[in-house]
């Protein structure tokens, strides 16, 4: 049990450390035009693939420029909360990431179309009833965990002379955890 435990937190770091090798990578290549061109909040439905009922998500987002020709860099912190009722108990599921989105327009100008991959980790909180043999009635337990998540998105932006205004469904894979959808609306507020 414990050699699978050590395998089990060896793939993590191997992942964690491929995550933070294409970073830099990245961050070499960047043009110089990779700087805090906006920051922004989106806010949304979160529809769970499985278990839980229909949640909200909320995200702080900010946009760092183009890292590479035609990719920008979308860095973020998001929260999601979902729940369900269980042998007469509301439990409920939370989600609190990081991470970044790598998105590319379908112009030439960081407006209109895009679509991107996501990468984020995530540290999720989630109610289970517990029924043990010595319990009368069954109680809720805690069970938290942290997972790498992946995130593939699309959407629309529409740019103004100091605001601007994005549409994005996102679906997210969490490997060994609840793969998510969310459909949000955000507004950034872009720096001169």
């Amino acid at each position: 049990m414990a050699v699978l435990l050590r395998e089990i937190d060896m793939k993590k770091i191997y992942g964690y450390v491929l995550v933070i090798i294409f970073l830099s990578a990245m961050k070499v290549s960047a043009s110089d035009s990779v700087k805090l061109n906006s920051i922004g909040v989106t806010g949304g439905i979160l529809l769970p693939q499985e278990n839980w009922n229909n949640g909200f998500s909320v995200e702080i987002q900010s946009d760092l420029g183009e890292i590479i020709k035609y990719i920008f860099l979308i860095p973020h912190i998001g929260y999601w909360h979902a729940g369900r009722s269980e042998a007469d108990q509301e439990l409920s599921y939370s989600n609190i990431y990081f991470g970044a989105k790598f998105i590319g327009y379908f112009n030439s100008k960081p407006r209109g179309f895009f679509a991107g991959l996501g990468i984020q980790y995530h540290i999720i909180n989630q109610e289970e009833i517990d029924t043990g043999f010595d319990t009368t009635q069954p109680t809720i337990r805690n069970r938290q965990s942290d997972k790498l998540g992946f995130g593939l998105l699309a959407g629309y932006r529409l740019k103004l002379k100091r605001i601007s205004f994005s549409f994005e469904p996102r679906y997210t894979l969490i490997p060994g955890g609840e793969n998510m959808t969310t459909i949000s609306l955000g507004a950034s507020y872009l720096f001169p």
